[in-house]
């Protein structure tokens, strides 16, 4: 959706300015605006649509794992706010504490991806595996085989597990593809985006 804004922007006499194009991306949906950037990480505020540019002095490496199970992302909300709305989770929210944040910016800016593996949340985590007990499995799977740290991504079902380096993620990409055919397995690093949009307005 981004690299098709960036495109229609160039194509059509609309004179956005960088400012209005991230409007526009936000209305489209919250994730659009990050993949606006020309850096490869950035902090989402508000629903995600705010984001602040991060510098990194790392390009991470990631071994993504997708089971053939299907997850809808607002089942996944709706069951995290009825989880918060419990008594014992009053006055707990979505966001990370303002100490993890600036821990992951450290490093970020340090190029450690052991450090970045020991900030990994995601407090939807819980309701995935719930619904989708395979990703207990996927999970146990990648840290047995030496990721650094694993994560379901955004609401589910796919995993990712980071490594050091584009040779382990390779390495464990192919001996998890043993462990289970009905499995996909992407080896995906992190790139400046800006080269896809380049690309995409040309």
């Amino acid at each position: 959706a981004a690299a098709a804004l960036c495109a229609l922007r160039r194509m059509w006499p609309v004179h956005l300015s960088d400012e209005d194009l991230a409007a526009v991306a936000a209305s489209v949906g919250s994730d659009v605006p990050f993949f606006l950037q020309t850096e490869p990480f950035a902090l989402g505020q508000g629903r995600g649509e705010r984001c602040e540019p991060l510098a990194a002095g790392v390009r991470l490496a990631h071994v993504l794992v997708c089971p053939p199970e299907r997850v809808a992302t607002a089942e996944m909300y709706a069951a995290y706010d009825r989880r918060m709305a419990r008594p014992e989770f009053s006055g707990t929210r979505l966001t990370p504490s303002a100490r993890s944040i600036t821990m992951m910016r450290e490093a970020l800016r340090n190029g450690s991806p052991r450090e970045l593996a020991s900030g990994l949340w995601n407090d939807l985590q819980p309701e995935a595996t719930q619904r989708c007990p395979r990703i207990s499995l996927i999970i146990k799977t990648l840290q047995d085989l030496g990721c650094l740290g694993t994560l379901v991504s955004g609401s589910g079902p796919a995993v990712f597990g980071l490594c050091q380096d584009s040779t382990q993620a390779r390495a464990i990409a192919a001996e998890a593809a043993r462990a289970d055919a009905a499995w996909r397995i992407e080896v995906v690093h992190t790139d400046n985006p800006s080269f896809a949009l380049t690309a995409a307005s040309r």
